[in-house]
């Protein structure tokens, strides 16, 4: 028998993955009034912004909190998917359980025949298209597009943080991405995406060294860090008295991070990431020293952080579409001492992942969705810190990136 509690987090993991804005965990008031609006399109039921907020566990509800029929009819209607099972969503006889599937069936025939009537107004009809990019890091990337018929703001979303840049009508422009990474550039409006998605990487020519400030509000400015100053005998450290030659204010919680971004043809499903590394730990802002290691593939990406003592509460990990922190599991194996060097290994097998930590098997995850092949690959540090090596290479043990300092 499948339990509501089950289908909630069925329908949950479904309406996050359709409405694709992001981990649910992380949306905002404005993307819980966008999901009520694309699901009243679409299904014709309006749900409110509260009520999805009690749903997805935004708001604090009773313990016997139950959601009502008429929301989890919408949600399954709007992700288009119903129970294997042939009970009911609630402790209701068969025969209205019988029912409710029937008007569900009807309403799908309803709104199908009115998408289709519809198609023009209801799917995204403005377009964004790649013309070309200029440069490796930094890029520059030139677009042209067209708007849809809409009375709404429009304004195109480069994927980077970096602010809007509002449209009116059809045009073509250019955006200077000042770091390296493959990004999702879409034409938006207040309510629902305007255009399909489009996929841009700006590259780097082998490794590329950056700094930036930690605080968003101060990341307007990206600091090109001269590799060769800061490699010696085949370590890469940037020191503070690096930093600061290149204007850099090490007063400030600052991130140092090195980025290889490059359309590899390989897969992202199957490889070996091998890397050895350390932080500073006199970095006197600093309280949480933290390195992240991230292989970007075209639909998502693996993604470690590895913190000091003290710190385990910012362990997270991306695997795909699968998301993970040390609240509701155990990653105390990423908890690490910055002062040593660390050995890492990571080996996805066919989406099946093993992390060992200084040859410790520390974790094992898998996730469902493929990422795609591997666009780039990167390692940063809250303050800084020395990488050793790091090398990207098939199950087969050919390379795809590696380090050659």
């Amino acid at each position: 028998m499948l339990k509501q509690n089950k289908i909630q987090n069925k329908l949950m993991v479904l309406v996050e993955r359709k409405f694709n804005h992001g981990k649910r965990k992380l949306w905002k008031n404005k993307d819980f009034e966008s999901l009520s609006f694309e699901i009243h399109r679409d299904t014709k039921i309006l749900i409110s912004v509260a009520t999805l907020k009690r749903f997805f566990g935004k708001v604090k509800t009773a313990d016997d909190y139950k959601p009502q029929q008429t929301t989890l009819d919408a949600l399954s209607l709007y992700v288009g998917y119903m129970p294997t099972d042939d009970t009911p969503f609630t402790r209701r006889n068969r025969w209205l359980g019988a029912a409710a599937v029937v008007v569900i069936v009807m309403v799908a025939v309803f709104v199908i025949s009115n998408l289709t009537k519809n198609s023009t107004t209801l799917a995204p009809s403005g377009t964004i298209s790649l013309l070309k990019t200029e440069g490796k890091c930094p890029t520059t990337a030139y677009f042209s597009y067209t708007v849809p018929e809409t009375k709404e703001p429009l304004f195109i979303d480069f994927g980077d943080k970096s602010r809007k840049y509002n449209i009116t009508a059809d045009g073509k422009c250019s955006h200077f991405y000042a770091y390296p990474g493959y990004f999702n550039v879409t034409l938006k409006g207040d309510k629902r995406n305007s255009s399909d998605t489009l996929k841009v990487l700006a590259g780097t020519e082998e490794w590329n060294a950056l700094a930036y400030y930690f605080k968003l509000e101060n990341r307007e400015r990206y600091y090109t860090i001269p590799m060769e100053n800061c490699i010696k005998d085949g370590i890469f450290y940037a020191s503070k008295t690096d930093l600061q030659n290149i204007g850099v204010n090490t007063n400030e919680v600052v991130v140092v991070k090195l980025d290889n971004y490059k359309d590899t043809g390989k897969s992202g499903d199957q490889f070996i990431c091998t890397s050895t590394f350390k932080n500073v730990s006199d970095w006197a802002a600093v309280q949480c020293y933290a390195t992240v290691i991230s292989i970007v593939g075209e639909n998502g990406k693996i993604e470690l952080k590895f913190v000091g003592e003290g710190c385990s509460r910012f362990c997270e990990m991306t695997l795909g579409e699968q998301s993970y922190d040390n609240i509701n599991n155990d990653l105390n194996g990423f908890v690490v001492n910055p002062d040593n060097w660390i050995d890492m290994m990571l080996v996805n097998k066919e989406k099946v992942i093993d992390v060992f930590v200084n040859k410790e098997l520390v974790f094992t995850g898998s996730y469902t969705e493929s990422i795609g092949n591997i666009m780039g690959a990167s390692i940063s540090f809250n303050g800084s810190g020395s990488v050793n090596n790091f090398m990207l290479k098939t199950l087969d043990n050919k390379s795809i990136i590696t380090t050659d300092f």
